[in-house]
């Protein structure tokens, strides 16, 4: 789970705050997506805010809240998701969900993204090769979404944070496999004249459908 991940650089910070070097504001990290076609166009919207006290290098409470952007469709669809008195902190429940559920949230929320509901910050880039890097990315949580290739891809989720490194704080650089399923077509008769006993010059319709499997069942085509 995203939180849960989290937690952990949030314990390393309380225990090594005393002689790390300080992580600024200025900092980014990358995202590297590996598995990927070449020429696909790859984008990272930034899904959570990390609440960070600079000063003194500790995380601030609220830790996790729901960036500007997203904060009114999660509330909408998921509330239980969602603290908005509470600057929109992400709530325990979202780290506590069935798996299923969470799939559902983010299917549903690549749809919101693609068809112009929800205008998160975001990163593109087209692949050059089978693995493609999106740097200069704030620290947060990243929703990954893979378009435009021959394949259909799942969407992705990775965590810029700091991490403790060669003795000093840096942010951190996560990898992804992207995971794709190939789209299998299939083609009816829909002529009358099954195409066994068709003969030459005769004239056949066909209806051609594309079987997408392991994709979300609201995803929009694409």
């Amino acid at each position: 789970k995203i939180l849960m991940m989290l937690m952990t650089f949030v314990m390393a910070f309380q225990m090594l705050t005393a002689t790390a070097f300080a992580i600024d504001a200025s900092d980014r990290g990358n995202i590297t997506v590996n598995g990927v076609e070449d020429g696909i166009g790859i984008s990272a919207y930034r899904l959570m805010d990390i609440s960070f006290d600079y000063n003194v290098q500790q995380p601030k409470n609220p830790m996790y809240m729901w960036t500007s952007e997203v904060a009114g469709w999660v509330s909408d669809h998921y509330s239980d998701f969602i603290n908005v008195s509470n600057m929109n902190a992400v709530e325990e429940a979202f780290s506590t969900a069935e798996d299923v559920l969470v799939a559902e949230f983010y299917d549903e929320l690549a749809v919101a993204i693609k068809d112009g509901t929800v205008h998160p910050a975001s990163e593109t880039l087209v692949a050059e090769g089978d693995v493609v890097t999106i740097d200069n990315l704030s620290m947060g949580n990243y929703f990954l979404l893979i378009e435009g290739g021959a394949k259909v891809y799942r969407p992705l989720t990775a965590n810029v944070v700091p991490e403790w490194k060669n003795n000093t704080w840096v942010m951190s650089h996560p990898e992804v496999d992207a995971k794709s399923s190939e789209p299998a077509i299939k083609k009816t008769v829909t002529s009358g004249i099954e195409a066994d006993n068709a003969e030459i010059g005769d004239t056949l319709s066909f209806e051609l459908n594309a079987v997408i499997p392991v994709f979300p069942e609201k995803k929009k085509k694409k």
